[in-house]
């Protein structure tokens, strides 16, 4: 079970923080939209074209 929790679709996470940065940009605050873009993308480049990451203590 622990390895379960550890792995996660990576497109979750994208699209989770897309429609954070949706809303935030909806409601005007387009600093905080810019800094999850960013995070994003570092994200991205972090797991390149894996489908799953995996987290390993």
């Amino acid at each position: 079970m622990a390895e379960l929790q550890a792995t996660f679709n990576p497109h979750f996470l994208y699209n989770t923080l897309e429609m954070l940065r949706n809303k935030c940009y909806s409601n005007g605050d387009t600093e905080t939209s810019e800094l999850i873009a960013n995070l994003a993308s570092i994200f991205r480049s972090f797991v390149g074209d894996k489908t799953f990451v995996t987290f390993l203590k």
